[in-house]
């Protein structure tokens, strides 16, 4: 096998396709590489994972599960994180609406939307890039009975989520 010399311009490495030489039906220059003196190669990179921990960083694939799916006790650990986290400022903006002099209604709608709002967010960023985390460990508790499973796993599911959340706020 005899050596080709490099194409491009002077210190390319000689990578990729000869340039087109032209001709009826092949175009005048490389669509490949630009022309010119010394252009710049631009090469794209894969992002590094920025941690260890998370279901981006796989970790949800490196933990001992359960023999059964938990999918659905988290999302009603999330549902319950809304509720936890949304409650009490709900609470007080209504109280605080209804001190002001707002009607009644008016302000246990504007106590509601507040507190979903809050709950929503908050449980979002609780669970957000941990769910398969969670789910991965609250699969060991599921008994295989749903209605058995149902008493206890949601609970352990939320306790599990707010204390890696913790540790999500401490970089862990």
């Amino acid at each position: 096998m005899s050596q080709q010399p490099p194409y491009g311009p002077p210190g390319d490495q000689g990578y990729g396709p000869p340039p087109a030489q032209g001709g009826y039906g092949a175009p005048a220059q490389s669509y490949a590489q630009p022309q010119g003196q010394g252009y710049a190669q631009v090469y794209a990179t894969a992002p590094a994972v920025a941690s260890i921990y998370g279901d981006t960083a796989s970790e949800h694939l490196r933990m001992k599960r359960g023999r059964y799916s938990a999918w659905i006790y988290v999302g009603f650990a999330f549902c319950f994180q809304i509720g936890l986290l949304g409650f009490l400022p709900g609470i007080v903006v209504g109280v605080v609406a209804d001190a002001v002099g707002i009607v009644n209604g008016v302000s246990a709608i504007i106590a509601l939307v507040v507190g979903l709002i809050i709950g929503v967010g908050g449980a979002y960023l609780t669970f957000r890039d941990r769910w398969r985390v969670n789910e991965a460990f609250s699969s060991r508790f599921c008994a295989g009975l749903m209605n058995l499973s149902l008493m206890y796993v949601p609970i352990i599911a939320l306790v599990y989520a707010n204390v890696r959340g913790i540790q999500k706020l401490f970089g862990k």
